[in-house]
């Protein structure tokens, strides 16, 4: 909740967006972005889930579309979390049962670590005033990001899980912005002796959202998150420059 200017005789708390009365608790003025969001009310305030998002100048999603994907990919990752936590809880609940599924528990506490980890990627995305974020849907090729002439960072996709591996490499390039940038195609992209590495762990994050988005051509699986390295060398183009 924004802070309270104590120098302001209508006790209002000033643009950058606009004017929040902090005694009654509303806004007075509508949301610059609210012709986008035709579907909620111009005075409310990041969607109505001021919980989880932060938004200082109401401008970090292009469209409603795009928060609501945003919000289905968090909440789909903390459902798997609570999922992978009763599990983990179950096969902990004597010494004996932790130690013979030792493996699996720690299969899954990496799993949370990674939805973790992708979560937060996207809160920041959100909390980014200086950046705009646009899910566009493509029915074929791979995924990617496209930053546009006027700035605004495509996150091309087919299906969720794949919406997914994009917005961790945004958080990638975010956290190391000496190892990645926008090609000449004004593509997101990374340095060559980084980029398996970057696939391994944009996998591993979304064999942890979606186990199924992780099956070979030949109809195979991989069970957990061990798999993911032959899975990535057997069924894309990415190989390994050295071992990481």
């Amino acid at each position: 909740m924004p802070h309270t200017l104590s120098t302001d005789p209508c006790n209002l708390t000033p643009p950058p967006a606009r004017y929040y009365n902090s005694d009654l608790s509303i806004w007075l003025s509508v949301d610059p972005m609210s012709d986008k969001y035709p579907s909620t009310s111009p005075y409310t305030y990041c969607g109505n889930n001021p919980v989880k998002l932060v938004d200082p100048n109401g401008e970090q999603w292009e469209t409603s579309d795009d928060r609501e994907i945003a919000d289905n990919l968090v909440r789909q990752a903390n459902t798997n979390m609570d999922r992978n936590n009763n599990m983990i809880s179950r096969l902990s609940s004597n010494k004996f049962k932790a130690f013979i599924f030792k493996g699996t528990i720690k299969n899954l506490q990496q799993e949370n670590s990674y939805l973790k980890e992708g979560i937060e990627n996207i809160y920041n995305m959100t909390d980014d005033a200086s950046i705009m974020y646009h899910f566009e849907y493509i029915s074929k090729a791979d995924g990617g990001v496209f930053k546009t002439s006027n700035g605004t960072q495509n996150i091309q996709y087919r299906n969720y899980a794949m919406a997914w591996h994009e917005t961790v490499h945004i958080g990638d390039a975010r956290a190391n912005p000496s190892l990645w940038g926008f090609n000449s195609n004004s593509y997101l992209g990374t340095t060559e002796d980084n980029f398996y590495k970057s696939e391994v762990k944009a996998y591993s994050s979304q064999f942890s959202f979606d186990h199924s988005s992780m099956n070979s051509f030949n109809n195979s699986k991989i069970n957990n998150l061990n798999g993911v390295r032959e899975w990535i060398n057997i069924n894309t183009d990415h190989r390994p420059k050295d071992k990481y």
